[in-house]
This record gives C-alpha cells, structure tokens and sequence, in this order.
C-alpha cells in the first residue's frame, strides 16, 4: 500500500482499521518518501524523524494491537544482531520476541557450488518473504509461530522449527528487512545499524569462520563478488526508510537508551 507513511508516521500501516494521516499530500503516489537529511544530536545517533513522530507512531499501534514491532536492520557486519539482543536483555526476555531474517534462507543444498558462486545469500531472493510475512503477522495477532533452523554449514534448512511465542515486544533483525515493502510496513519502528565497510567486512570474517565454519578466502571471494553489491543495491538504500539511525561502532547501550526513550518504553 504506497499511500502507507514510508517512515513510521503511521501505524502499519494499519490502515484497514483506520486511515494514515501524515504523509504529505505532495508526495506522489510511488515515489519513495525520503528522510530529511541526518543531524546529528549524539555521537552515535542520526536523527530521521523527530521523537515525537516515533512515540505516536508507538503509541498508536499499542492502542491498535497492544504490541510494539520494531525492525532493526543494516548491513552484514554493522551489528544489528548485537543491537536487537541488547534490546531485548534491556527490555527483559518476558517482554520481547526476536526473529531473525537468517532463520528464513531458503534452502540451498541442491544450487550451492563454493562461496561467491551461483547462489547469492546477499540478494532478497535468497529470503523466504513470504512467510517471514506470515509470521510477523501471527506473531502481531498473538499466535506462536515455528521459525526454520537453517544450516550454515550445509546451506540447508532442517527439519526441524524453534518455536516463538508472541510478546509485547516484537523485535525482527535482518539487513534486507527495510528494503522489503510488506515487511517494513508492519513495523510500528524502524531502525538502520550503520557501520563503514572496512568494519562490516572485518566483523564478517571473524564471524564466518568461528561461527559459521567457512575459509576466509571464500569469505572474501563472496564479500568483493556479492555482499558489497547487494549492500549497496538493497540495504544502503533501504535506510531511507528509518526511522532513527544509529551507528554500529562502540558501545550501544546511549543508542539502546535512546531507541527506548523514543519509543516512551521508557523515562
């Protein structure tokens, strides 16, 4: 729905229920609603809309739905995963839900040939949406869900879920999440993890060969061959959609604080 606010101005956008107020008139129907340029008002902050605009946004879906859906996303490496893991210990597990966009690769046993090859894990084609989707929308209605287990190792889905129970707080982590329509409409909060590229890939390799059992040769081969690409195709872009902007470098607990004071979660 493109006459949706782009920026969380307005509840998913939920305008099933009730009208989206507060996108301007002259913003033409297809036409990406872009942010104002950033200020700065903390070293670690940019500022995309006002917190004001957040908070109602906020409060408008906890009247709609009594819950809260925040997407976090930004590039592989930025720390986003780190963020939405402190969001959540901060807030307190009882009160919060996380899925992970990784949890919905689609399965690639069959179509993998080496690291940079013919499957590009980077692009949103590599996502299963669709039900990524349907489970936001499960979650948001109050249902568990069984999120995928997925392989990194042999690229493979298993068979077997984790189940996910709903909660006041959803939070969805993932660096494609804002690039995608559907799914950034059903957040009540955007947030973009910025980080520079040196950074990213740094952080990529230290995680994909402790974590994940891959050589750095082919880490590199596929950062050069098709991260770096569908980061500046796909996610860069998508920050335009955020709400607020933090940067992914040192300590995230003034960037945690912030996000939850603009959210009124807290004092």
């Amino acid at each position: 729905m493109r006459d949706a606010c782009e920026r969380g101005k307005c509840v998913k956008r939920r305008t099933e229920r009730s009208g989206c107020p507060g996108r301007s008139a002259s913003v033409r129907r297809g036409t990406p609603y872009v942010g104002r340029c950033g200020t700065r008002f903390a070293s670690s902050v940019r500022q995309q809309g006002t917190a004001e605009e957040l908070q109602r946004s906020v409060r408008q879906a906890r009247e709609a739905s009594e819950m809260t859906i925040i997407g976090i996303a930004g590039g592989s490496g930025s720390g986003k995963t780190t963020f939405a893991l402190l969001l959540r210990d901060t807030l307190g597990m009882a009160r919060c839900a996380v899925l992970h966009q990784d949890s919905y690769y689609r399965d690639q046993t069959a179509a993998f040939d080496r690291d940079g090859g013919r499957v590009n894990f980077d692009h949103p084609d590599a996502i299963d949406f669709t039900l990524l989707d349907r489970h936001l929308a499960e979650l948001q209605a109050g249902r568990p869900v069984e999120v995928p287990v997925y392989d990194y190792e042999t690229h493979r889905r298993l068979n077997k879920t984790d189940s996910l129970a709903a909660a006041p707080v959803i939070i969805a982590e993932g660096m494609l999440l804002l690039s995608h329509r559907e799914i950034r409409e059903r957040f009540d909060a955007r947030v973009f993890i910025d980080a520079p590229e040196p950074v990213r890939f740094a952080r990529r390799l230290s995680r994909d060969t402790r974590e994940r059992g891959r050589e750095p040769a082919g880490i590199e081969r596929q950062f050069l061959a098709q991260v770096k690409p569908m980061h500046d195709r796909f996610v860069e872009p998508s920050k335009q959609y955020a709400d607020v902007v933090y940067s992914g470098q040192g300590a995230l607990d003034a960037s945690i604080r912030d996000l939850l004071a603009r959210l009124g979660l807290i004092g």
